[in-house]
């Protein structure tokens, strides 16, 4: 087995950034690399925390690599514990990942999800990223075999100042 390690400066900056709003707070929970879909994944992954209280309400993670790669995945994951859902935590944290991916000077990034989920539907477009594909999943893609057969491929350009301020 080999060892893989993160791209030095996205980790770095990963570390050194504090993710936070006035609703949530993310916690460094776990930095690896992955193999994905043939091609070598970095993950930055976190916990989310309520920030007035540090309670945990979900998880997240930003992540970068080759876009092939990871065009049904997408670089940015959440899930909200279920008793948590319906408050768009979810779009905080997602804010506070896009802006991490900005730092680490990506120039977009793909958020997808199953045509069927409203709930994140409605977290990407809080986020006013902008639907750019409907795609059948390719049965030899992951994400088929767990029963994702068709994706909404969204997208962020980060070249540009949002004025709304993600």
């Amino acid at each position: 087995m080999f060892k893989v390690f993160l791209t030095k400066s996205y980790k770095d900056i990963a570390k050194k950034t504090e993710l936070e709003d006035e609703v949530v707070k993310l916690v460094k929970n776990r930095f690896y690399t992955d193999s994905y879909n043939g091609a070598m994944i970095e993950n930055y992954a976190y916990l989310i925390t309520m920030k007035d209280s540090g309670v945990p309400v979900g998880y997240c993670d930003l992540r970068v690599g080759d876009e092939i790669a990871l065009k049904y995945l997408g670089n940015i994951g959440y899930n909200i514990f279920e008793h948590k859902q319906g408050q768009g935590l979810a779009a905080h944290a997602a804010r506070l990942l896009v802006e991490l991916a900005r730092k680490m000077g990506l120039k977009k990034i793909t958020i997808t999800c199953n045509t069927d989920n409203v709930a994140s539907i409605k977290t990407i477009e809080k986020l006013e990223a902008v639907l750019v594909a409907t795609v059948n999943v390719p049965a030899n893609e992951p994400l088929f075999h767990q029963g994702d057969y068709i994706k909404y491929i969204y997208e962020i350009d980060l070249t540009k100042e949002n004025e709304n301020e993600l």
